[in-house]
């Protein structure tokens, strides 16, 4: 059977059934049970599933890739069954597989690439912003060393600690009990 055959054919079956477990029907029909977990051990080993088999030979049926004797041929060589079994498990793909086969190319056509969204614009101008413009560089230094002077240079105020005294409650006061 051909190793890697392009998944270019869906087999889309009506219902609550799967292809999975139409393949298995197939086996079983077919006197050839396989559970998933021999499925499993066959893949650890290396060796092809009974079931990659027979949906390998569905797909390449599907696609027209082979002729009919010739799936016969590789399917009673890979089962290692006789070319009567192989021609009944071929009839039940074609009976239960075919009919449901739908290439990717006639469904759907091919997706451009999704592309990046352009940047936002920039936000509008406020009224109340401020833009400074930078004339000279070395002019803005001379400011900002200026402005950082004057920052440096401390005017204190005296704080009056003691305050009139008023013959009225203090009605922010809470009294004192």
């Amino acid at each position: 059977m051909e190793k890697n055959i392009e998944p270019e054919i869906h087999f889309v079956i009506p219902g609550d059934t799967s292809v999975v477990d139409v393949i298995y029907e197939i086996l079983t029909n077919n006197q050839l049970p396989e559970t998933p977990s021999e499925k499993f051990q066959k893949t650890i080993v290396g060796v092809e599933s009974r079931f990659r088999i027979i949906r390998d030979a569905s797909l390449v049926l599907a696609a027209k890739k082979a002729p009919e004797n010739k799936i016969v041929e590789l399917l009673s060589s890979h089962l290692g069954t006789s070319p009567e079994t192989a021609q009944k498990i071929l009839a039940d793909i074609k009976q239960k597989l075919i009919p449901y086969a739908k290439r990717i190319s006639d469904e759907e056509p091919k997706r451009e690439p999704v592309k990046p969204a352009a940047p936002p614009a920039p936000a509008p101008k406020l009224p109340y912003s401020k833009e400074i413009e930078i004339k000279n560089v070395e002019e803005n230094a001379k400011n900002m060393i200026k402005s950082e002077e004057l920052r440096k240079v401390k005017t204190v105020i005296p704080q009056q600690n003691n305050r009139p005294a008023s013959s009225e409650p203090d009605t922010y006061r809470e009294p004192i009990e």
